[in-house]
């Protein structure tokens, strides 16, 4: 996924944390 606007989403870090936890 790539980071809008230079900046990651906070929804979007959330997933990427929880699909690299599980």
């Amino acid at each position: 996924m790539k980071a809008t606007g230079g900046k990651a989403n906070p929804k979007v870090i959330s997933e990427l944390l929880t699909k690299k936890l599980s």
